[in-house]
């Protein structure tokens, strides 16, 4: 059982892993993944998740275990910027989580988020998002100049770099396997 148990913990920890680029990693406009630049900040830690989408429906197309990317902060006013790559799609901000001693707050931006969309073998630059107070996200748009001078820490990512566009939109709540009601749930049609 305790086995069982172990398993079944490593399934769903490998369905929610940050997928941030190391400094050395190799990229060009060849590659099958793209590459979001995306500022963070605000007062305390946090990690912002991004999912799949389709705004033509206003669902999330993220699985149990695959179409989710997530960035952490390690809190601070200043701005850090972390390099994701992603696989080729619409993505929205889908939820901010924080840690405040005993327990774990996560806030889903289902009613007010933005969507924005990678292509393979491209660099995108998102901006920065900041956790505000009342845990909400403003996204900041950000300059190709700025961004062209970080991605000078990445001397073997090689590609150009665009704004990418961030449009306000919402996503709509599935249900579990219960029939009940649940943000990032699943749909059945």
């Amino acid at each position: 059982m305790k086995s069982f148990f172990a398993f079944l913990c490593l399934l769903l920890i490998s369905g929610c892993t940050y997928s941030e680029l190391g400094r050395t990693s190799n990229f060009d406009n060849t590659s099958t993944q793209g590459l979001a630049l995306i500022g963070v900040s605000g007062k305390r830690d946090f990690s912002a998740w991004f999912a799949k989408f389709d705004p033509s429906t206003h669902r999330l197309l993220a699985g149990a275990f695959s179409g989710h990317e997530g960035i952490a902060h390690n809190g601070g006013e200043k701005i850090t910027y972390k390099l994701l790559s992603m696989s080729p799609g619409i993505y929205v901000v889908k939820n901010l989580q924080y840690r405040r001693y005993p327990t774990t707050h996560i806030y889903c931006l289902n009613k007010g988020t933005y969507q924005f969309e990678i292509k393979s073998g491209q660099i995108f630059y998102l901006g920065a998002i900041t956790l505000g107070s009342g845990s909400r996200i403003f996204a900041t748009k950000g300059s190709i100049s700025e961004a062209s001078k970080i991605m000078k820490e990445y001397p073997d990512v090689k590609g150009d770099i665009s704004t990418a566009e961030l449009t306000p939109t919402y996503f709509n709540n599935g249900t579990d396997i219960f029939g009940r009601e649940v943000w990032g749930g699943y749909y059945f049609d």
